[in-house]
């Protein structure tokens, strides 16, 4: 079992270390080929911060495990709405709502995030499921791109060495973002089996705080350079791609069957304290985050004695 705990941290870590690798890679590839900085932001660092999420849920569903991916991403969604948000909360004291309010994207995540629950409540993501939270993936991202009305290009180029460097690096850490993946799916399933724990709440608790440190990662650095919006629009872009994209890959490669609903109804409880909060005040203060954290820890506690 001390081995399982220990290939399943090891695993973690460099799936952590390998994604902020292939982040800064596929940054400087897109810019190299002239795609805008919007895009690069919204679409390229929520989805970047999702593959841990998403190769978790490729790798449990191939190994016909993808209760797996499901606790991941309901755990991992819940992460985010709590302690993604209340970190970098307590390091800068507050932080702002408004752009996200205005642009009215907020909204749209919490209905594209939503929709996997409605899928979900006869117990069962079909291949169809699949292919209709695969779509509305696409839907939201063409709302979200038909709204901007301001891409600018970021004309970055790179000298040809430096280029395919970086298609090297890009390579080698997307595998060894695959083969980290593998190790966690595998070590937290033996894992769940010797202590006794369902497989689906390794995957709400322990898996999706792992999956989701690339988020924690990403917002601490955010907001430290005082890039609040960048927070919010990747919590919000990561919802969105955790429900759609990713249980819209797992279910197509092998339906999801067996869930609980009692973490699905709390990902909706937590959803509205999320939404609540961000619309007070236009802003989260440190008093609110505290609170975020507490349900967390409610989740949690409450997922143990229910399993």
């Amino acid at each position: 079992m001390v081995l399982n705990v220990i290939v399943l941290l090891v695993a973690t870590l460099a799936l952590i270390k390998t994604v902020d690798i292939f982040i800064s890679s596929s940054s400087k590839i897109a810019r190299h080929i002239n795609i805008s900085e919007y895009t690069i932001g919204f679409l390229l660092i929520a989805v970047a911060t999702s593959l841990p999420e998403l190769m978790v849920g490729i790798t449990s569903a191939i190994q016909k495990n993808p209760i797996l991916s499901y606790g991941t991403v309901i755990g991992s969604n819940i992460a985010l709405m709590t302690i993604v948000l209340a970190i970098p909360v307590f390091i800068s004291g507050a932080m702002s709502t408004r752009t996200i309010l205005n642009t009215k994207d907020i909204y749209y995540s919490i209905i594209f995030s939503v929709l996997p629950v409605v899928l979900i409540f006869d117990k069962t993501l079909s291949r169809i499921d699949g292919l209709i939270l695969l779509a509305s993936y696409v839907l939201y991202f063409y709302i979200v791109f038909k709204k901007d009305q301001s891409l600018e290009s970021v004309d970055k180029k790179l000298k040809r060495p430096e280029f395919l460097k970086q298609i090297g690096v890009f390579l080698i850490s997307l595998t060894l973002i695959l083969i980290s993946s593998e190790l966690i799916v595998r070590s937290a399933s033996e894992l769940s089996i010797k202590l006794g724990w369902s497989l689906s709440f390794i995957g709400l608790t322990v898996v999706a705080v792992g999956t989701s440190l690339p988020e924690i990662t990403y917002a601490i650095s955010a907001v430290k350079g005082r890039h609040e919006q960048e927070v919010m629009g990747n919590t919000v872009g990561s919802l969105v791609a955790n429900s759609s994209l990713v249980l819209g890959v797992t279910a197509l490669i092998y339906p999801i069957t067996n869930t609980k609903i009692f973490s699905t109804i709390f990902l909706v409880f937590t959803m509205l304290i999320f939404l609540r909060f961000i619309r007070t005040k236009e802003k989260i203060d440190r008093l609110e985050a505290g609170i975020l954290l507490l349900v967390y820890g409610l989740f949690v506690t409450l997922e143990f004695y229910l399993q």
